[in-house]
């Protein structure tokens, strides 16, 4: 990844993004320490759109990637849009399957380094649920940007379909530490069709020596 910014959301509330508008792409961002709000709960990028694209960014640490600065939600969440009405949110690409398109992503204190949740606001208020499609490769989540020790919270929460986590090469491969909790979780009967490919977790990235830590690599609920 070539850094270019830094966030420090120190001073700050909510999250860094909340993504409205589809098809856009964000590179280059090492973005840390944003708080949440009433009804956000702080995440590096939050996408109630489709399309998007997450490539080569340090979400949660510092510009180096070997110290954890965690955003208090976690690092991407993948939500449902409510603007215009019943659109379609998903086809978001999280990482991908070369070494310059990796993210570094640690988890928040309250959430997951990825979390496809596929909900909105409006959920309560008139059950709209979105976000699938989604295909997350090659990143190293909870770990330092070498992907050789841990340095947080990690792991992904799916609920929802037809999602693509890993693939067949090398540089497609997720890195993932839980600390303590969950690498991967298939999260309630919606979470279906998806494909999980090629993945370490709980191991370093070259698969020769264990991160730790782990509790349960994936969690099907």
């Amino acid at each position: 990844a070539v850094l270019l910014i830094e966030l420090d959301g120190t001073n700050g509330s909510g999250s860094a993004f909340t993504v409205n508008a589809p098809s856009n792409t964000f590179q280059g961002l090492v973005i840390n320490r944003f708080p949440g709000a009433a009804f956000d709960g702080g995440y590096a990028f939050r996408l109630l759109s489709a399309g998007n694209t997450i490539q080569g960014n340090f979400l949660g640490t510092n510009a180096a990637g070997d110290t954890a600065l965690p955003n208090r939600g976690g690092g991407v969440s993948v939500e449902a849009t409510s603007q215009p009405a019943n659109t379609p949110s998903g086809n978001n690409l999280i990482g991908g399957a070369t070494a310059a398109t990796r993210n570094v992503i640690v988890g928040g204190a309250q959430g997951f380094a990825i979390d496809i949740n596929g909900l909105n606001a409006a959920v309560f208020q008139g059950g709209i649920i979105g976000g699938d499609g989604n295909t997350v490769q090659g990143n190293y989540l909870g770990t330092n940007a070498a992907g050789s020790a841990m340095l947080g919270r990690s792991g992904i929460q799916i609920l929802t379909k037809n999602n693509i986590i890993g693939g067949t090469t090398v540089d497609a491969r997720n890195v993932m530490f839980s600390s303590g909790g969950i690498g991967l979780s298939l999260h309630e009967s919606n979470a279906s069709g998806n494909t999980i490919q090629g993945n370490f977790i709980g191991i370093n990235a070259t698969g020769t020596a264990s991160l730790g830590g782990n509790t349960d690599g994936i969690n099907l609920l």
